[in-house]
Order: C-alpha cells, then structure tokens, then sequence
C-alpha cells in the first residue's frame, strides 16, 4: 500500500509534503513533523488531477465540503446548512453520481491554509 502524508506546521504557517513514497521518506518524515497535525493522502486525484487529502476542502456540483478520515474511510463533511452530512469519498468511476465533469470534486483549498473558505 501506498502512504502519502502532509503536515500542517502552525508554528512556521506551513504545509510540508513527504517527498516520494518509499519507507525511508516516510519514516523521515514522521521524525520530523511527528508532532505536526499529519494528513493522509486519499490516493484519489480531484477533476484537475491534484490529490486529496484529509483536511483538503473541496467543491462538486452538490456543493463544498471538508475532507475528513475517519475508520479507514475517506469522508466529504459538506459545507452549509447540513453540516452533519456526509458523503464517502471514492473515485469518480465508483460513485454513480458523477455523470460529468462538473460533478467531480475539485480542491479549493484545506482548512488550514483557506479557513476563509468554512464561511
């Protein structure tokens, strides 16, 4: 399996990236930013092939939503009205609900870096 991960750094207002995929990075990685909020990768790239990440915010045609893991399950936690609704988040050729580009999810930002875009 595959593990990408990204940290939020809020002392330093930065988001460090694990550089490729392989243990060694990754244990570098969690020695460094261990301590940092860490952000699995979805593996699953958004309409304009950017990967998701827990913490990313995203937008379909249904609306905007939070990306959230939780029990080995990605999550999109919509924006708005109904915030305690939520979508599981799967490739867009495993969610019959994506007929069209339009309906692909999109990443705008992550709660971290664009908190403006919760409003």
């Amino acid at each position: 399996m595959k593990i990408q991960l990204r940290a939020w750094d809020e002392s330093q207002n930065y988001m460090a990236y694990q550089g490729s995929p392989d243990l060694e990075t990754l244990q570098s990685f969690i020695h460094h930013f261990g301590d940092k909020e860490l952000m699995l990768c979805s593996l699953i790239k958004d309409r304009n092939g950017k990967d998701i990440y827990a913490d990313d915010i995203v937008r379909c045609g249904y609306g905007a939503g939070i990306v959230k893991y939780d029990s080995g399950v990605f999550l999109v936690r919509w924006i708005g009205e109904d915030s305690d609704a939520y979508a599981e988040l799967l490739s867009f050729n495993e969610w019959p609900y994506f007929r069209n580009e339009e309906d692909m999810f999109e990443v705008i930002g992550n709660v971290h870096e664009n908190k403006s875009l919760l409003d």
